[in-house]
């Protein structure tokens, strides 16, 4: 796959979008959010987005538990310890 790999969440969200052949406006409808919110998280504009927007990412793109911990992280934020991240998929 072309573009760069930067490992920055932008790039990751941008490479799992195209991967599961949806565009900006179809993520962003499944996952709870605005066109323009995610466009700034796959630019790289958002510092920190909220849990909420996270969870319906990561449900929304059907991120296994590995997935989903990468996608946290890349956020700046740790999987909760206690439970597994399942999102009931």
């Amino acid at each position: 796959m072309g573009g760069r790999e930067d490992g920055s969440l932008g790039e990751f969200l941008r490479r799992r979008r195209v991967r599961a052949g949806l565009s900006q406006a179809e993520l962003a409808t499944r996952a709870g959010l605005s066109v323009r919110a995610l466009r700034d998280l796959e630019q790289g504009r958002a510092a920190r987005p909220r849990s909420p927007s996270l969870r319906g990412l990561a449900e929304a793109l059907a991120l296994d538990d590995p997935a989903h911990a990468e996608l946290l992280a890349l956020a700046g934020r740790t999987p909760p310890v206690d439970r597994p991240l399942r999102l009931g998929i």
